[in-house]
């Protein structure tokens, strides 16, 4: 299945001399958060998004008049495209990686063929791809989960997935290793670091002897009073049974 088969076609756009005011009703009719904006009416080639946020951050919040200000000094002119013969696994992972949850998609020329968003990929994905999709665009930490979702989608499983997570960690790993290890060779502070550390550890060495003293000598200790204690049991077994073969032996 291609981004052509999945998007939403011909979408409502506006141009950068379009107001502010004309973007926020075409958000409102058409119940969407970002509107393409292209640089014209004809050729549509896309030039930039503007979101409900730029609205909100770049014009309300600043005091700035809806009906005044151009959509070309909000918008966002760096964009995350898709090709209309693209897989949509293209869009699923353009979404992940840039976190939205729209995705323009272009012709060859550039010019804004459609609209891919988190609705059409529920219509038409399947459920794990869906989660996959919301979970990463939701929480903006993971690369882990991006690489887990192009796995399923491409088929592969969750071995790739828990090779990239295995990389990311070896990396975070590795970098730990290398800041502890300037953080103990700096020169200007290093040496009192090490110093410290190395009163730390034997202070801990001399503790933890003194411990195991202590718990070796409460063990000798018990040992011999229950080897005392068998000890007395045996000499009174024994003369016990002593006395006992002499009455015998007199009857």
């Amino acid at each position: 299945m291609t981004c052509k088969d999945l998007m939403t076609a011909d979408p409502k756009c506006c141009v950068p001399s379009d107001t502010v005011a004309r973007a926020a009703e075409i958000m409102r009719d058409e119940d969407v958060g970002p509107v393409p904006v292209v640089n014209d009416r004809t050729g549509k080639r896309l030039v930039g998004i503007v979101t409900d946020r730029d609205v909100a951050v770049k014009v309300v919040a600043a005091g700035r008049d809806p009906k005044a200000t151009r959509v070309s000094d909000v918008m966002s002119s760096s964009l995350a495209t898709c090709r209309v013969d693209d897989d949509y696994t293209e869009a699923l992972d353009c979404m992940a990686r840039n976190q939205v949850r729209r995705v323009p998609v272009v012709n060859e020329d550039g010019s804004l063929a459609g609209i891919i968003s988190q609705a059409d990929v529920a219509r038409s994905g399947s459920e794990e791809e869906v989660g996959e999709v919301v979970e990463e665009i939701s929480e903006p930490t993971g690369l882990s989960r991006m690489t887990r979702l192009r796995g399923l989608a491409m088929g592969g499983g969750p071995s790739r997935a828990a090779a990239g997570a295995n990389a990311l960690l070896m990396g975070a790993a590795c970098l730990a290793v290398g800041a502890g290890m300037m953080y103990l060779m700096d020169p200007s502070g290093g040496r009192g670091r090490r110093a410290r550390i190395k009163d730390k550890a034997s202070s801990l060495y001399h503790d933890s002897a003194e411990y195991a003293g202590r718990v070796q000598r409460d063990l000798q200790d018990r040992a011999n009073s229950v080897v005392d204690t068998a000890k007395q049991k045996l000499r009174r077994g024994e003369q016990g049974g002593t006395s006992g073969t002499e009455q015998i032996d007199v009857g």
